[in-house]
């Protein structure tokens, strides 16, 4: 068994380890918020930009859609005409 000395040595290495674990999670914490503040900062630009992007797309597909309305019924008349 090791003696009060040596205990008291080992309860304080341990007491530093977890010093330093607590001074790293404070730090990584401190570096989280930051992040956070700047994605709260971006987030609606990036959110607007995502629903413009949205009807934009919507868009394309219907001018996609009318355009293949309006060729197919040609084509289609062009097939029958040849065969």
């Amino acid at each position: 068994m090791a003696s009060p000395k040596e205990q008291l040595g080992q309860i304080l290495a341990f007491l530093s380890e977890n010093s330093k674990g607590i001074n790293e999670l404070k730090t990584s914490m401190s570096e989280m918020r930051t992040l956070h503040s700047e994605i709260l900062q971006w987030k609606p630009d990036v959110d607007h930009r995502i629903h413009e992007l949205e009807h934009v797309v919507l868009d394309l597909r219907e001018k996609v859609e009318h355009a293949l309305e309006a060729l197919l019924p040609q084509v289609q008349l062009k097939e029958s005409i040849d065969a």
